[in-house]
């Protein structure tokens, strides 16, 4: 039994030791209490959703497609009703759309209306009907937008709203704005359909007197030119007459075109004709139209109309180029990366150096003058995201040499960091664990990079060295643990920008000998003391031998040897009440107490008491428990003794004199 308990003990301790010493580390993130929103009722603002719609129209009417391309973000985050959804995103979509091809028109409808404002309506027509080509696919969207307001209207039941709310008041401006819209539009697309001039003219609210018109004069202009093919950069001859039914118009302005932007003004002579020497611009399309235009002003607007000859195409050759780059490239952010590559020309003579333009996403990054071999840094943004970007090198056109571009991938990646540690895979406590280590990329050692170290419960921060390097000296607790393992956690977040952040572990040993020896000590003292307190009561620690008493036949051992020699019993005097049961057991007590020659002594229990004699009594043992029993009873129990107990202690007590006398002790 004492083995056991001993066991048991140990056992306790070391599962407690190893608990301690091997438990991770804690750290608790407070977070505050939040919604689910997937248990939540949405709430939905149909107000809202009117006036992103008339936003949305607004910015078609601005002629911003910017404007509409931030609204499609914002509207992912809207509360818009899920039926809405759908033709909502629709809605922006076609208005999108629609607004490019308003800011590409914008220009030729201002021409329409000034041609037509200096009587040229044949110039006008010809531009109109090219225009409503171009402009059937704005007519779809424009379609599409009409359907997705009315169905908005019917999802947001804006027809049962009061006439002066709010929502009713939005619509009516939303639909406004779309009939604003819509107006020149489909007035070109219906003039591309009848080809009613005056129609249109009324639908762009110009205003011509077409009587008056009927009555101007019509002019005709001829043009002649030297070549049919010149190098861009060239120059051509022109010469051409203008006439007003075959009578020659002297002192006319004339203005010569070329692919319809205004190159030279000339005058004609008394006889009608102009010449002019025209440099070809350097426009690397291979072809240009060449036209004379004449348009009457002041005095002659009210006499004649004006007069274009029809387009010369003129060849204009350059020299090709084919540029070469190298790539895949590779670069990291805040960094510059090199571009390299080479021209290669098919027609003499070959240029000695030309502009390279560098583009990354679009966006201008470097441009240089380079040779036929070249190699350009050009810096990469410090928050450049990672993945792959396109980037166009451009070499513009230059004399004759026409322009080349050419595209390549630029992954932008970020440097891995690695941390060389330096530190002993066991701690001892309290000396505490000294950590040097040196963080590095493949590009350089990290600098001023911050080192975020966690050992257990302890956190701390540190910053590295200009070669990156770093060190600390972690302390321990004396009561922190007594052997085990402990997570050595560091994190490195680097200052550059071209640089990830990197973490990383290591498994430290931590022994704490000191504490382990107290532990051990205490654990040996427990041990020698239970082990001291069982073999005292193998032995009878409950009693000493004594001086020998004579034996008598008397319990109360009144007239003998031993009542004058008898020992003062202080467990026996203890015994309060003057009950008969305890009488006798203190009679019986000293009995053998005298029989066994043993001095009691004091502050033993009634049960010590008879396990330290029972071992001498042989068979009178049994009846002495019994006896010891029935005297608890009396002494602690709340209920009285009954008859039967009175009659088994005098029972028990004569057999125990019996047993004695004629038994072993």
């Amino acid at each position: 039994m004492v083995k056991k308990s001993l066991a048991i003990l140990l056992t306790a301790i070391f599962v407690s030791v190893w608990l301690i010493s091997c438990s991770p580390g804690t750290s608790t993130l407070s977070s505050n209490p939040h919604l689910n929103p997937e248990t939540q009722n949405q709430v939905y603002s149909d107000v809202d959703l009117m006036r992103n719609m008339l936003r949305l129209l607004d910015s078609v009417i601005a002629e911003n497609p910017q404007e509409l391309e931030k609204l499609k973000v914002n509207l992912r985050f809207a509360a818009i009703r899920p039926e809405a959804e759908e033709r909502m995103a629709l809605l922006l979509s076609s208005a999108l759309s629609l607004s490019r091809s308003i800011v590409m028109s914008r220009a030729d409808l201002e021409s329409i209306m000034l041609l037509a404002k200096q009587n040229r309506l044949d110039e006008a027509k010809y531009l109109a009907l090219d225009l409503a080509q171009r402009l059937l696919p704005a007519v779809t969207d424009l379609n599409e937008m009409d359907t997705s307001v009315k169905t908005l209207e019917r999802v947001t039941n804006v027809d049962k709203s009061p006439v002066n709310s709010e929502i009713r008041i939005l619509y009516t401006r939303a639909i406004q704005s779309l009939t604003n819209i819509g107006q020149p539009i489909r007035a070109i697309d219906q003039f591309g359909n009848d080809g009613d001039i005056e129609a249109l003219l009324k639908k762009l609210q110009i205003q011509i007197d077409l009587e008056k018109y009927s009555a101007l004069q019509t002019t005709e202009l001829s043009l002649e030119i030297s070549s049919e093919r010149a190098y861009v950069g060239d120059s051509i001859f022109l010469r051409g007459k203008l006439t007003s039914r075959g009578v020659a118009l002297p002192g006319r302005d004339v203005v010569l075109e070329i692919d319809g932007k205004n190159q030279v003004t000339v005058k004609t002579d008394s006889n009608g004709y102009y010449s002019a020497e025209l440099r070809l611009p350097y426009v690397y399309n291979n072809v240009v139209a060449v036209k004379a235009r004449y348009v009457p002003v002041g005095v002659d607007s009210e006499a004649y109309l004006a007069a274009v000859n029809p387009p010369v195409k003129v060849e204009t050759p350059y020299y090709e180029t084919r540029l070469r780059i190298g790539g895949p490239l590779k670069g990291y952010p805040g960094l510059s990366t090199a571009i390299e590559g080479d021209f290669s020309y098919v027609d003499p003579p070959f240029p000695g150096a030309r502009k390279v333009n560098v583009l990354i996403d679009g966006s201008l990054a470097s441009s240089a003058m380079v040779g036929e071999y070249f190699s350009i840094e050009t810096a990469l943004d410090r928050k450049m995201s990672s993945g792959e970007h396109q980037i166009l090198v451009v070499a513009p056109g230059q004399g004759r040499y026409g322009p080349v571009s050419e595209e390549v991938t630029l992954n932008v990646v970020k440097a891995t960091p690695v941390v060389n540690l330096k530190t002993t895979r066991l701690a001892f406590i309290p000396w505490g664990l000294e950590i040097q280590g040196k963080a590095e990329s493949e590009i350089a050692p990290l600098n001023s990079a911050q080192i975020r170290l966690r050992f257990g419960e302890k956190v701390t921060e540190v910053t590295t060295t200009v070669d990156g390097t770093f060190q600390y000296r972690f302390g321990l607790s004396f009561l922190s643990a007594l052997i085990g393992q402990k997570g050595l956690e560091i994190e490195v977040i680097p200052l550059e920008p071209w640089n990830s952040s990197v973490a990383t572990r290591k498994n430290i040993w931590v022994f704490n000998p000191i504490g382990l020896a107290i532990l051990l000590l205490i654990v040996a003292i427990v041990y020698y003391g239970i082990k001291l307190r069982m073999k005292s009561r193998n032995t009878g620690p409950s009693v000493v031998t004594g001086p020998r008493i004579p034996v008598t036949d008397s319990i109360s051992g009144s007239g003998s040897a031993a009542a004058s020699q008898e020992p003062s019993f202080e467990l026996i005097d203890r015994l309060s009440g003057e009950d008969k049961v305890l009488q006798i057991y203190k009679n019986i007590v000293r009995f053998i107490a005298g029989i066994l020659e043993i001095k009691i002594k004091p502050n033993l229990t009634l049960r010590e008491l008879a396990e330290g004699v029972s071992p001498r009594l042989g068979k009178a043992s049994s009846y002495l428990w019994q006896m010891t029993l029935i005297a608890e009873k009396v002494i602690y129990s709340k209920h009285s003794l009954v008859e039967k107990d009175r009659q088994d202690v005098d029972n028990l007590a004569s057999q125990i004199r019996q047993g004695i006398k004629h038994g072993p002790l």
